[in-house]
């Protein structure tokens, strides 16, 4: 309650019905940047566009709870991990619980020199997420999470900062994250953060080789 206050409080928070934001991503391990595009409308829909110089793009959606993926590595793909998608950008205000069965907090712990309480949640498929708020400013500042991915489990650390206004509304959101997940590091600037811009519905659209996957029977 008190992060959701420190972003703007749940009336900002529900006046955002669609986010459009920009920015870079970068793989320090593999020196080199790309630039994202992040469409964003609620409840339940997400699109994530990489594009790397000299490489196919790098997609993920996700809409009513199924997620997709496309990129020149492992092609198109139905993805088990829609949930880790729609919590990487932000909490549910009206119910920050949603997904949960339970949630504990652990106790205060340091994370990047600052002071934060940490609160263990127990979600309906059985994972654990643990979340870090920072003491000073209520707001979330780390998000740690095993999730059921299509090569198995993988853990998942994000530490957020740079909070900033989402165009011209009062809510908050991080401008940067920086993420490890499995064994890959990246950093993620976004530039831009509009909010309550108009967005087709067809940007939410999986591509058409998903949606073959998608409607051709299973054996």
């Amino acid at each position: 309650a008190r992060h959701v206050e420190a972003i703007g409080g749940a009336a900002a928070r529900d006046a955002v019905t669609t986010q459009r934001m920009t920015g870079t991503i970068e793989l320090p391990s593999l020196d080199i940047t790309g630039e994202l595009t992040i469409l964003v409308a609620q409840p339940d829909r997400i699109r994530v566009t990489v594009e790397f110089e000299g490489l196919d793009k790098f997609e993920q959606g996700a809409a009513a709870g199924v997620g997709w993926a496309n990129d020149p590595f492992s092609g198109p793909r139905i993805m088990a991990e829609a949930e880790r998608l729609l919590r990487s950008r932000s909490i549910d205000a009206a119910d920050p619980l949603k997904g949960f069965t339970s949630a504990a907090v652990v106790g205060d712990e340091s994370v990047a020199g600052r002071q934060a309480t940490r609160i263990k949640f127990l979600a309906d498929a059985g994972h654990e997420v643990d979340e870090w708020y920072a003491k000073d400013t209520g707001r979330l500042l780390q998000r740690q999470a095993t999730w059921q991915t299509d090569f198995g489990p993988e853990k998942q650390i994000i530490l957020y900062s740079d909070y900033a206004p989402v165009g011209d509304s009062d809510l908050l959101d991080p401008k940067r994250s920086e993420q490890t997940f499995g064994t890959n590091d990246l950093v993620i600037v976004l530039d831009t953060m509009e909010s309550n811009v108009p967005i087709p519905d067809d940007s939410f659209a999986a591509p058409a080789a998903v949606q073959e996957l998608r409607d051709t029977p299973t054996p």
